[in-house]
């Protein structure tokens, strides 16, 4: 069967318990009013609003909702910018391997020192060139053994964008700070 693309241009993704709504490449929360619609448990829920395209058509293989399970999301907790040690606090979630953590992104001269808000040290993120310019990108673990790959952009002001990638590659959030 095949669906048109004006089906599913404007549908929303939302969590099973309507708090969150996935926008085609993160978890961001839902706006008021949102309507949850019941779906199998492995996969998200969504409500649709009509968006007029005849022209275009999508498979329903081409259409593939992507699974809660498999979700990562960032999200701004604090930033301290022009500190002595600028510091951007994001909250973490992947929720494939089980992963909650309030993450600290410390600026220091030439790498980036990574911590939970317990004082965990999940890595210190080197510079890729001689400038901030370059950007930053390393590898960090938390303690349960879990790792992942970050790349940070850099300005005066601290960080500006954080990109996480899980182990392999295949899924990633980003923030802009």
């Amino acid at each position: 069967m095949e669906r048109k693309l004006s089906d599913i241009v404007d549908e929303k993704f939302l969590s099973p318990d309507g708090k969150f709504m996935w926008t085609g490449g993160e978890w961001i929360p839902a706006p008021p009013g949102m309507e949850v619609i019941e779906q199998p448990e492995d996969t998200v829920t969504t409500t649709s609003e009509k968006v007029t395209n005849p022209s275009a058509e999508v498979t329903d293989a081409e259409h593939q909702k992507t699974p809660i399970s498999e979700s990562m999301h960032l999200e701004l907790i604090r930033k301290k910018r022009f500190a002595l040690v600028p510091t951007v606090t994001l909250g973490f979630r992947d929720n494939f391997r089980g992963i909650e953590e309030h993450v600290v992104f410390h600026v220091k001269t030439r790498k980036i020192v990574v911590k939970t808000t317990d004082g965990s040290l999940l890595g210190t993120i080197k510079m890729n060139g001689l400038t901030i310019v370059d950007g930053f990108s390393g590898p960090i673990s938390f303690p349960t053994g879990e790792s992942y790959f970050v790349e940070l952009k850099v300005g005066i002001g601290g960080v500006k964008m954080v990109n996480v990638l899980d182990q392999d590659g295949s899924r990633n959030c980003s923030i802009e700070t």
